[in-house]
């Protein structure tokens, strides 16, 4: 998410860019949601990060 900060994008343009509520968002950074396809590649456009890092590191965090 600092790559969205640097962006100069606040708290609510993230999350209405995700397209998602503040609750799931909240549950998000609180590691309760896990990240499918889609949301991984919303998260790709806001973050610059690519959509299979994010399914990579939900893999992670499943296997943990």
């Amino acid at each position: 998410m600092s790559k969205a900060a640097a962006k100069g994008f606040s708290i609510q343009e993230v999350i209405d860019s995700l397209d998602i509520s503040d609750e799931h968002f909240d549950d998000f950074l609180n590691e309760k949601v896990s990240v499918d396809l889609g949301f991984a590649k919303r998260l790709e456009l806001i973050t610059g990060m690519p959509f299979d890092f994010w399914l990579r590191t939900q893999n992670k965090f499943d296997d943990s």
